[in-house]
């Protein structure tokens, strides 16, 4: 049975990319946060305990929702006002990373936290390009165009939308 869907590798695409650049950056809640935070998981924590066996399914819900907690509190609780400690140390890694001349792309599950992220980017005047699944081929191919021509240095993709064929090698 021949596979549906072929992966190349960056190497079969093209062979003097250099190689990937991974920065892992701890970003520490504020207070704030962190008691949100806690405070939703010690529900989910307390439904586990209620629930047994059946927790399989809302499991992944609940830490789906600790997960997004964690990007943004505002992804979990609509009036929020407080902030976000991942978009502030997004924001300056983001700026040091276009001022220093190069491209970024910026991937995330949640669409939610890429909008948030691209009104940080508007509200500071850095221009990107924002891919997710509500596009039509010729949209993401003009996309994809307007990257790899340097026309934005940042590229916000969803991964979903990303993950379906899309070279991007300005980066």
């Amino acid at each position: 049975v021949a596979p549906f869907m072929l992966r190349r590798t960056k190497a079969s695409v093209v062979q003097e990319l250099p190689d990937k650049t991974e920065i892992t950056l701890n970003v520490e809640l504020t207070e704030d946060e962190m008691a949100t935070y806690e405070v939703i998981r010690r529900e989910a924590e307390q439904r586990f305990r209620e629930e047994g066996e059946q927790l399989s399914v809302n499991a992944l819900a609940e830490i789906t929702r600790l997960r997004r907690t964690a990007c943004s509190v505002a992804l979990t609780n609509s009036e929020w006002t407080g902030g976000s400690s991942k978009v502030n140390a997004f924001m300056e890694l983001v700026s040091d990373i276009v001022e220093g001349g190069h491209s970024v792309l910026v991937f995330s599950q949640f669409t939610s936290f890429l909008k948030i992220i691209a009104q940080a980017l508007t509200d500071a005047n850095l221009p990107y390009l924002y891919l997710d699944g509500n596009l039509t081929i010729r949209q993401r191919e003009q996309l994809v165009t307007d990257f790899q021509k340097g026309k934005r240095p940042i590229f916000l993709i969803s991964l979903k939308a990303g993950g379906v064929g899309l070279n991007l090698t300005a980066a």
